[in-house]
C-alpha cells in the first residue's frame, strides 16, 4: 500500500501561536508508519509531498484482511506528546474491488478512452493509464473532540499486488512514484465584473454609489463607481 500525501489545507491549530507543526502518520491493522521526521513548522497549510511508507516492504495487507487505512495528521511537539489534529479512514478492500470489477476496456471507457491507449490495450495499458491519470482526492480530517472537520488532506493511493511492486515498468511492474513539490510559477489572475444586484442601500431613496474591490495578498484593485445605482443594481463591465 502506497500513500502519497501532497498538501494539507485549513488544519486546526494546536499551538499557542495559532499554528501547528503537522506531520502524517499511517496505520493499517497493527502496522504504523510515521512521517514525524518530516514535519512542517508553523503552518496550517503545509506542502508535504511525501510517500508513506518510504519502503514498500513496510505496509502490506491481504484481502480479505486488515483493510481500513487510517491516515492521521498530528502536531509535532518536542516537549510534550504530539496532538492529534484529525484522521481520515479509507476502506482499501472496498476500494480495490470496486475499482477492479470492470474489464480493461470498460475501465478505459469510464475515463473517456476508447480502443485502448496509444493503440494498445490490456492490463499493462490499464495500469499505465490509471497511473498517469491518478485520482488526487481531498479528504476531510475528523477528530473525536469536535463535530466539525479539522482540515483537509490532498493525497492519492496506490494498491499494488506484491508481484508487481518490485518489478520495473518495462517488465510490467509499478515501481513507486517519486513526488516532489512543483516549482513555483507566475500566473495572472483575471476577474471580470459585469453587474451587481440586490445590494442593500442605506442612502435615501434606495440609491447607492457602488464599486467592487478585490484583494489578493497585498495587491488591491477596484472598479470605477456606478453612481446612484438604484435597487442594488450596478453595471460595470470591468
Amino acid at each position: 500500500i502506497r500513500c502519497y500525501i501532497l498538501q494539507g489545507r485549513g488544519l486546526a491549530s494546536k499551538d499557542l501561536d495559532a499554528k501547528a507543526d503537522p506531520y502524517v502518520k499511517v496505520k493499517l491493522g497493527h502496522k504504523i508508519v510515521s512521517g514525524r521526521d518530516k514535519h512542517k513548522s508553523h503552518t496550517l497549510d503545509p506542502d508535504l509531498y511525501i510517500r508513506l511508507p518510504s519502503n514498500d516492504r513496510e505496509l502490506r495487507t491481504t484481502f480479505p484482511g486488515a483493510s481500513v487505512l487510517e491516515i492521521s495528521v498530528y502536531d509535532y511537539d518536542w516537549l510534550t506528546s504530539d496532538d492529534l489534529i484529525g484522521t481520515t479512514f479509507i476502506d482499501l478492500e472496498d476500494r480495490w474491488f470496486s475499482e477492479s470489477r470492470f474489464t480493461d476496456s470498460n475501465e478505459l471507457k469510464l475515463h473517456g478512452v476508447h480502443g485502448g491507449v496509444r493503440g494498445r490495450s490490456g492490463p499493462a495499458t490499464r495500469k499505465r493509464y490509471i497511473r498517469e491519470n491518478r485520482p488526487v482526492e481531498w479528504r476531510q480530517l475528523w477528530s473525536p473532540e469536535s463535530a466539525y472537520p479539522q482540515g483537509e488532506l490532498s493525497m492519492f493511493l496506490e494498491i499494488v499486488p506484491v508481484q508487481a511492486a518490485f518489478l520495473n515498468a518495462r517488465s510490467g511492474g509499478l515501481p513507486p512514484l517519486k513526488i516532489e513539490q512543483p516549482e513555483p510559477q507566475d500566473w495572472e489572475v483575471r476577474v471580470i465584473v459585469y453587474k451587481t444586484k440586490d445590494v442593500p442601500s442605506s442612502d435615501f431613496g434606495g440609491f447607492a454609489d457602488l464599486y467592487v474591490k478585490g484583494k489578493l495578498g497585498d495587491q488591491c484593485l477596484r472598479t470605477d463607481n456606478h453612481v446612484r445605482a438604484q435597487n442594488g443594481k450596478g453595471s460595470f463591465n470591468w
